[in-house]
């Protein structure tokens, strides 16, 4: 429900690493030579790293709107649910995360979602980053 202006940043942002998702991890291997150990402990702080200042952040800044220690935990629970629970953010992309464990891993292997070609050929079309975010959300309303 994205203002129309909103919806075609983010889909055109969410395009655009489609195009060069493979970059970093080139230059991780080929350049800096990092090899598999280093590479996949990487990713598994970078995980929890990230998710650990995420929650304390927005705990920190539920505070300073006023919601009480107790509020904070019950919409943290929520979070974790919503996240890692059974039907929850990181548990339907467990198997996509545990690809990148394979040694010979490499991100162009996993293909592009189907709808990076919808927001493309309708680009290509018009030249229009708002039709082609507004045929994504198309796409994703049926």
């Amino acid at each position: 429900q994205a203002d129309h202006r909103m919806r075609a940043m983010y889909a055109w942002h969410a395009m655009e690493e489609m195009e060069h998702k493979a970059v970093a991890f080139d230059v991780l291997q080929k350049v800096a030579k990092v090899g598999y150990l280093r590479r996949t402990l990487a990713l598994v702080f970078v995980t929890l790293g990230f998710n650990l200042n995420v929650m304390l952040n927005t705990s920190y800044m539920l505070k300073i709107d006023g919601f009480s220690r107790a509020q904070r935990w019950k919409m943290g629970a929520k979070g974790l649910w919503w996240l890692f629970g059974w039907n929850g953010l990181y548990s339907r992309l467990t198997g996509k995360y545990l690809r990148y464990f394979k040694p010979g891993f490499h991100p162009w292997d996993t293909g592009v979602i189907k709808s990076y070609q919808v927001w493309v050929d309708t680009y290509n079309r018009t030249g229009d980053p708002i039709q082609a975010g507004e045929a994504l959300q198309a796409l994703h309303a049926v």
